[in-house]
């Protein structure tokens, strides 16, 4: 993941100073991002350990507790701005690669689907609550918050200051953990005085402030790259306090997409240590659901992929 940040990071920039790169200059600029870009974030990134441990723990709880009256914890993004994005991502990707309900870790962007410009318009209002990721459906979640919740803020853009405030301060209402991670601005101090557990992701331009290739308008690839790896750090932490990895591997990861399915396939020759025919045969006939996959076995992986979506397990 943070390789493809950086290769497209870096893709991006080189087509924005022109349209024709020769080979030594689109390496140049991949270099930097190694050389700067990605040292300098891990350097910062470092300094929000304590802080990222706490909220690893906070969000495992979520997966593992339960209320006295047995209700499950969730883990919930609210976010705005162009980094809530990323946590909508984090969220999205918990499913199939960690086989958790949808519910357990969602994501809430301010704005909805009118911030995210998706091309297929407003989800939310053609399906519910499957589709939901405005602040308006997350506030109809607040009045259950139990104290199993993890609920973290992601604050990126002070648009709308007066709701953000009010959302947070219903939810710190409620018996729910709160965290909230902000991007340092100029006058936002009121506002992360309102959390009591706050990691504040510091402005770029202090530790590369001399690099003008970072200066592309509306674009913070060094902050994007510290918040993919808190958020999936974060996600990833709790799930394996939950007992969803075994020996570094993602054991619970359902065959969605091409590259689950590749990495499914490793794990079953792995652990069984069968070959990658008999792994292949059994994880078809799992798909499948038959004893024989024969039938099967010269379809596409795409076929594969979709007819394992929403299978059951």
């Amino acid at each position: 993941g943070s390789l493809e940040t950086i290769f497209i990071a870096a893709h991006v920039k080189a087509g924005h100073f022109q349209s024709n790169l020769s080979t030594k200059s689109y390496s140049e600029i991949i270099n930097f991002f190694f050389d700067k870009v990605y040292h300098q974030a891990y350097q910062q990134f470092s300094i929000y350990k304590q802080q990222t441990i706490s909220l690893i723990q906070s969000c495992g709880d979520s997966l593992i507790k339960k209320t006295h009256n047995n209700e499950d914890g969730h883990i919930y993004y609210v976010a705005n701005g162009a980094f809530g994005i990323l946590s909508l991502i984090d969220a999205s990707e918990c499913p199939p690669t960690f086989g958790t309900d949808y519910n357990t870790v969602r994501g809430f962007l301010h704005g909805g689907y009118g911030a995210l410009c998706n091309s297929e318009g407003d989800l939310e209002s053609k399906f519910g609550d499957l589709y939901a990721i405005s602040w308006n459906w997350f506030e109809s979640l607040i009045p259950g918050l139990n104290p199993c919740d993890t609920v973290i803020f992601v604050i990126c853009e002070l648009d709308n200051l007066d709701y953000t405030k009010h959302v947070i301060s219903e939810v710190k209402k409620s018996p729910c953990n709160m965290f909230g991670i902000v991007k340092e601005m100029k006058e936002n101090k009121d506002l992360i005085d309102l959390f009591d557990n706050c990691i504040v992701i510091l402005d770029s331009t202090q530790p590369i402030s001399s690099s003008e290739i970072l200066n592309m308008p509306g674009v913070d690839f060094y902050q994007e790259m510290i918040l993919k790896w808190i958020f999936n750090t974060v996600t990833t932490g709790a799930h394996i306090l939950q007992g969803k990895v075994l020996e570094n591997y993602m054991i619970d990861v359902q065959p969605t997409n091409s590259k689950l399915y590749n990495r499914l396939l490793d794990i079953v020759m792995r652990f069984s240590g069968a070959s990658a025919e008999k792994s292949t045969n059994a994880m078809i006939s799992a798909i499948y659901q038959v004893d024989d996959p024969t039938p099967y076995l010269t379809n596409d992986v795409t076929e594969h992929v979709s007819r394992a979506i929403g299978a059951n397990k």
